[in-house]
């Protein structure tokens, strides 16, 4: 009797346990657009660029009660010319600086990434992206702003202040020197994942 009492918890136990794995809603392969806005100085004037296209994809991970658990997988690509001044001249030698004809895209992959919540619908998400300009990769710390919509779609706003010289990106200069921009871009970003 006593190890047919045990058997019955062993069964109900390894049935609920299947079932406590499948609670946990998991998007794959979740696709989004990405706007992008490029920001600096110059000698003359500030300068910014903006543009959209690209895409990103990441996993996100829901508990049972629906709270974003988990922001893993995630990638990005963005054409370079696909930021815009407005100016062909600007546009051109910003292209030449960031090497497009070799490295035509800015590319990302979440390394790791923490996320908090005090109300399950705006999330700050910090993390580490390894982020590639003009060929060039580093480490880059990041920290953005999440809101979970209702159709669980999540849109994720940040901006990042960049040193270009880390990047190994000589910042463009204009009318024979005259005109330099400066070294720093404040970089833009907004985008939802569905």
């Amino acid at each position: 009797m006593k190890n047919m009492k045990i058997f019955m918890v062993l069964l109900v136990v390894g049935w609920l346990m299947p079932m406590a794995s499948f609670s946990q809603a998991k998007l794959e392969n979740v696709k989004s657009n990405i706007k992008m806005q490029v920001a600096g100085t110059s000698t003359m004037h500030d300068w910014e660029m903006k543009g959209s296209g690209g895409s990103c994809s990441a996993n996100l991970d829901f508990d049972t009660s629906g709270k974003l658990a988990q922001i893993k997988d995630v990638t990005f690509s963005f054409p370079v010319k696909q930021l815009k001044s407005g100016k062909d001249a600007m546009d051109g030698n910003a292209y030449k600086a960031l090497k497009t004809e070799k490295n035509p895209n800015i590319t990302g992959r979440l390394v790791d990434a923490t996320i908090s919540s005090a109300d399950n619908v705006n999330y700050k998400i910090q993390g580490t992206l390894k982020l590639q300009i003009g060929g060039v990769t580093k480490d880059v710390k990041l920290t953005a702003d999440g809101k979970l919509n209702k159709d669980k779609s999540l849109t994720v706003k940040g901006e990042k202040k960049i040193d270009m010289n880390e990047f190994k990106v000589e910042p463009p200069s204009f009318m024979f020197g005259s005109v330099k921009t400066g070294k720093d871009v404040v970089v833009k970003f907004d985008l939802t994942l569905n």
